[in-house]
């Protein structure tokens, strides 16, 4: 058990004994967990990026309520990914919120 904990990058397992034996499995440095976590959200964050600009060079009419749930993250997280698209200069709003639609614009 020592050495998949040691392969795993976690820390040793320790065991105590007073009235009960006690083995205690310390949890992983959160600092590791927190690299981990940003990796993931980055890489999950350019994943909707990429689908949401298929979509939308597909059907520009869509909405940005249909667009969350199309790919299953909330309507508010689909208007701070639109934001960022347009900041950057790769999504454009032509006409009205009701009648327009959405043009996909080169890097």
């Amino acid at each position: 058990m020592q050495k998949l904990l040691s392969d795993a990058s976690c820390p040793p397992l320790r065991f105590e004994s007073d009235a009960f034996f006690t083995a205690i499995f310390p949890m992983p440095l959160v600092e590791t967990t927190k690299k981990t976590a940003k990796k993931t959200a980055k890489k999950t964050a350019n994943e909707i990026t990429d689908q949401l600009l298929t979509l939308l060079t597909d059907n520009p009419q869509l909405t940005a309520v249909d667009l969350a749930e199309a790919l299953g993250v909330s309507a508010i997280a689909m208007r701070h990914y639109i934001a960022d698209l347009k900041e950057k200069g790769r999504l454009q709003r032509v006409g009205p919120n009701k009648g327009g639609y959405w043009e996909v614009l080169e890097d």
